[in-house]
């Protein structure tokens, strides 16, 4: 049931002021994977290593039998320990993105994991993330020989914490 408010004496707040922490990447870090080929085998796996980030392109192999026009591509990612903790609630790899990309005929062709992807692993500082990208026949884009494309793949630098102080004067209230 819903009410309305109680009636109060102030209709405003003269200072609210207080002090917050922001928590977030200080950049956006970019690792690619050119001349694509099947990786099986852990000693294939292609590391890439950008300010103490890592990344493994571990497994890019095509779909299985049922979408013999995907690919599953798996990559491991691994942040520094020395970053500030996450609550159960929070991850650092919310917002990573990846995708193929090519130029064909003149074109630049880029192909997101548009059949999904799972998480098979994480913790506070490794993901293990399984993408699976198909063929787009809307957008005439087709796989074909995953060795034409590249692997992009964009996620969190190092994480920082920012204190930021606030102060709001004269707030009407509702």
């Amino acid at each position: 049931m819903r009410t309305n408010a109680p009636q109060r004496t102030a209709n405003s707040l003269k200072v609210l002021k207080g002090k917050l922490t922001v928590t977030g990447p200080s950049e956006v870090l970019t690792f690619s994977w050119d001349k694509l080929a099947k990786i099986d085998k852990k000693a294939d796996y292609q590391k890439k290593t950008e300010k103490r980030s890592e990344r493994d392109a571990s497994r890019v192999a095509p779909g299985g039998r049922r979408r013999r026009s995907s690919l599953d591509g798996r990559t491991i990612s691994r942040i520094s320990a020395r970053r500030p903790k996450f609550e159960s609630f929070q991850s650092w790899i919310v917002n990573n993105e990846i995708h193929f990309v090519r130029e064909k005929d003149g074109l630049k062709q880029q192909m997101p994991p548009n059949l999904g992807y799972e998480t098979d692993d994480q913790s506070d500082t490794k993901a293990l993330i399984r993408y699976r990208f198909g063929d787009e026949p809307d957008r005439k884009v087709f796989l074909g020989k995953f060795a034409d494309w590249s692997l992009v793949y964009k996620t969190p630098g190092k994480v920082v914490e920012v204190p930021v102080n606030f102060e709001f004067k004269g707030l009407s209230l509702p």
